[in-house]
């Protein structure tokens, strides 16, 4: 089934963005899909038919995923059970808001470097990705609301693959260059269904998914492996569903943290979450739970221990005795990040430092797509005096963490 996160949202402001630990974005999980194209050739386990451990290279070549965005925005409606008349915003706004309009191809470019960044950086170099906005916004044949009913989960993934299917059929008649590109997302029009604001005015909001061939199975068997593009002589298996913003009702929600969630899935990363109950599993410690709303989802936590090292990102010092060790944080140049202490052949603990300030400043910093700085503090409010553009770039990604100190992770593969 489509991995879709909720967040809910508490004690956020028009204009001010709460940094305390208490106001936060936090994940309410659903069961998920999970790519098998083994994206990340260093990743410790990858897919042949069933997850195979793999004995990784020591010094892998970095990895590069060619990204390909399009645009979908719906029939116009004035539907009150959706966000948004179903067009993109392109308006300038009246208020201080983050990823601000016109949300026009620009504005996607901006969200692919963001997202460039966030994984080059978390990998230590080792993946890299490359954005492409194809040029022409497709129209889809229906309303967003068709798409959602906002009824039962069947039919919201039906509606999902749909979209899917819809909007991949409409890029390819528009020409959009599939064969030159690894990945796929769909950037849409409105908000995604992913925040909760205690109650939930628009049910018929998109929810944000990975899709794979498993979910395009309920559109029938001329989808059992894949949509046809190129005349035929090309399936696409697999994208991304994202909204064009996660700002709504006068709350200001990051994409970036939806956007991190969504493609370690498109690499192949577990949820971390108990994706048929919703249960938090590592909470607010990884970016694959609800680590990815930290600092209401402009700053996602870094993946944890046990990711990294799934991803091959990280390669653990292995000991069995008993002994005094320096453990490094992720922001540290010593490489000794991640210490391994076997149980046996598949159960092992972990060992991380995580700091949420490793230099101690109180403080943290991005970069939006104008070159400007924004300052995050620690403490009280992020201010917002004017629109912000797209902030590409964070100084430190575990700013939001709920605090500082070793973890130790009792892993069980």
């Amino acid at each position: 089934m489509t991995q879709r996160g909720r967040f809910v949202l508490t004690g956020i402001l028009m204009g001010l963005i709460a940094a305390s630990a208490a106001d936060r974005a936090v994940l309410t999980g659903r069961k998920s899909s999970l790519s098998k194209k083994n994206w990340v050739s260093g990743a410790a386990f990858q897919w042949h038919g069933r997850w195979e451990r793999m004995q990784q290279p020591a010094n892998p070549a970095p990895d590069e995923i060619r990204i390909m965005a399009i645009r979908l925005q719906f029939q116009p409606d004035e539907d009150f059970m959706t966000t948004g008349d179903g067009t993109f915003l392109m308006d300038p706004p009246d208020s201080p808001v983050i990823n601000a309009p016109p949300h026009d191809s620009t504005y996607f470019a901006y969200q692919l470097q963001a997202l460039d960044h966030y994984y080059s950086t978390v990998s230590r170099g080792r993946l890299k990705l490359t954005g492409h906005v194809f040029s022409e916004i497709i129209d889809l044949p229906k309303q967003m609301g068709e798409y959602n009913p906002g009824t039962t989960e069947d039919l919201t993934d039906l509606g999902l693959a749909e979209l899917m299917r819809d909007g991949i059929t409409g890029a390819d008649q528009a020409g959009a260059p599939f064969a030159d590109y690894d990945v796929v997302i769909l950037f849409h029009a409105g908000v995604g269904r992913d925040i909760e604001l205690g109650y939930d005015p628009t049910s018929k909001d998109i929810p944000s998914a990975f899709l794979s061939e498993t979910d395009l199975a309920v559109l029938g068997d001329e989808y059992a492996d894949g949509i046809s593009v190129q005349n035929g002589s090309l399936r696409i298996t697999e994208a991304l569903i994202l909204p064009e913003t996660q700002n709504q009702e006068g709350f200001e929600v990051g994409l970036l943290g939806t956007m991190t969630l969504m493609f370690g899935f498109q690499l192949g990363m577990p949820a971390l979450w108990d994706t048929e109950t919703g249960r938090s599993g590592v909470g607010r410690w990884g970016m694959m739970d609800q680590g990815s709303g930290n600092y209401n989802g402009i700053i996602p936590c870094e993946p944890c221990a046990f990711s990294k090292v799934f991803m091959g990102w990280e390669t653990p010092l292995e000991v069995r005795n008993g002994t005094d060790l320096t453990v490094a944080c992720a922001a540290a140049k010593n490489s000794r990040k991640i210490v391994r202490v076997p149980i046996n052949d598949q159960e092992y603990y972990l060992i991380e430092n995580r700091q949420y300030d490793a230099n101690k400043d109180s403080v943290t910093y991005g970069t939006d797509a104008d070159g400007k700085r924004i300052q995050f503090p620690s403490v009280g409010f992020l201010e917002l005096e004017e629109p912000v553009n797209v902030i590409v770039s964070i100084d430190e990604y575990d700013y939001g963490l709920p605090g500082s100190g070793i973890l130790i992770w009792h892993i069980d593969e």
